[in-house]
């Protein structure tokens, strides 16, 4: 189980409806994650991943909710929470951004990320998250 005692309300607040949207969204095969993004207007933004059978590839929810922020002229991201659902047990797991996610991510400074440190929940700037990423 992870701990989130070091969350605060906000961020508690943005988890929460990762895990609805991600138990919303679920399909068996074809989806599992959910992602929340919040955005210094306010507004929330929310991105599904898209597994495709027999191969590796795969949309993520991060990058999904990050489009829609930017195609609504709403750059200014926030925070962000990625949750997996696994309906089999009705429970939730943050699931940390891919290196993919990470290198679009990146290029939004305010943002800030809810990770798994070892079983421990954190709130953290994404620069912490991504120390060294490749920038032009």
């Amino acid at each position: 189980m992870q701990r989130t005692n070091n969350l605060k309300k906000d961020s508690l607040e943005i988890l929460e409806r990762a895990k609805n949207h991600a138990r919303k969204t679920y399909r068996e095969n074809a989806t599992s994650i959910a992602a929340i993004l919040k955005t210094k207007t306010g507004n929330y933004y929310t991105g599904i991943n898209i597994k495709y059978k027999n191969i590796w590839k795969c949309i993520c929810a991060e990058k999904v909710a990050i489009a829609k922020a930017i195609e609504n002229n709403d750059s200014e991201l926030e925070e962000i929470a990625s949750v997996k659902y696994f309906p089999e047990t009705k429970s939730y797991q943050v699931i940390n951004m891919c290196g993919e996610c990470l290198q679009i991510a990146i290029n939004y400074p305010s943002l800030n990320v809810t990770v798994d440190d070892k079983g421990t929940l954190k709130n953290i700037s994404i620069k912490k998250v991504f120390p060294f990423p490749y920038i032009r």
